[in-house]
């Protein structure tokens, strides 16, 4: 277990060198992507306090709380953008022949492919959210007690985990029939609309699906729900956060699974 992790550690160290030194070299580029970002996830936060201060409450959710539902959504969404872009574009991929260079090394295959980007410019999604997060945390009067903090990092973990999965799922796809990502084009603007929000304000079939089918519902609603004390369609005797980390732990690994089946059909891009 100790040199598994002491080698995942040492691989990471190092295409994390990598991609920083890479993503240096065009300081222009990269001014322009914290720029839009920050615009971007503002830009959210000033959406939903317009609409709410129109419209009033959000099926029973004031709007600080449902800024707080955002909050912990653009947060997972920069933590998967920081550590697992790669499986966005699993496509893209497959068309250039980059698992050629993956299956060729002497390391497991999903392990490499998981590991082998670490996009420094990921941060630039991810400090916006922590800000609204903080900004979030002062109107609902969240409480600081070590046992929160600990729930918040079970819940930003357990986020993290379905995002990618979801991704993985997605791109996977790709290696029965291949595409250039437009359908994870897609669920990443599924995924950022739909947990930006209650997931209570769709139909009961919806909520259904957004909770067994496609768990969005505990990337950031479920959990939510649970520190506010607002009821929903799912009722369970332990804490949210921990259900949050279980559904991200078994989809992530249904990804797992089903990416390391596609690869197997893998056909290289050689003649």
């Amino acid at each position: 277990m100790f040199r598994w992790l002491k080698h995942y550690i040492s691989v990471t160290n190092c295409f994390a060198r990598l991609a920083i030194q890479r993503q240096m070299e065009y300081p222009t580029f990269l001014f322009g992507w914290i720029a839009g970002n920050f615009l971007q996830w503002f830009g959210g936060l000033w959406l939903i306090q317009t609409i709410m201060s129109r419209f009033g409450d959000l099926a029973g959710w004031k709007a600080e709380q449902v800024i707080f539902i955002y909050s912990l959504s653009v947060i997972s969404h920069g933590l998967v953008v920081i550590f697992f872009l790669q499986t966005w574009v699993i496509g893209q991929m497959i068309i250039v022949g980059e698992f050629d260079r993956i299956l060729l090394r002497p390391m497991d295959s999903f392990f490499l492919f998981i590991v082998r980007n670490i996009n420094f410019v990921g941060i630039t999604d991810a400090i916006p959210g922590i800000i609204i997060f903080f900004h979030a945390c002062s109107l609902v009067k969240f409480h600081w007690s070590f046992v929160n903090i600990v729930n918040i990092g079970l819940i930003l973990i357990g986020a993290t985990l379905i995002r990618t999965a979801l991704y993985m799922l997605v791109g996977s796809i790709s290696f029965w029939k291949i595409n250039r990502d437009a359908l994870s084009v897609l669920m990443m603007h599924f995924q950022q609309q739909a947990t930006s929000y209650p997931i209570s304000i769709y139909p009961y079939s919806l909520q259904v699906i957004f909770t067994f089918l496609i768990p969005i519902g505990f990337i950031s609603f479920y959990p939510a729900s649970q520190f506010f004390g607002i009821g929903t369609i799912l009722d369970i005797p332990f804490n949210f956060s921990f259900a949050t980390l279980f559904m991200g732990v078994i989809f992530f690994f249904l990804a797992s699974y089903v990416f390391t089946t596609g690869l197997k059909k893998y056909e290289s891009v050689g003649n």
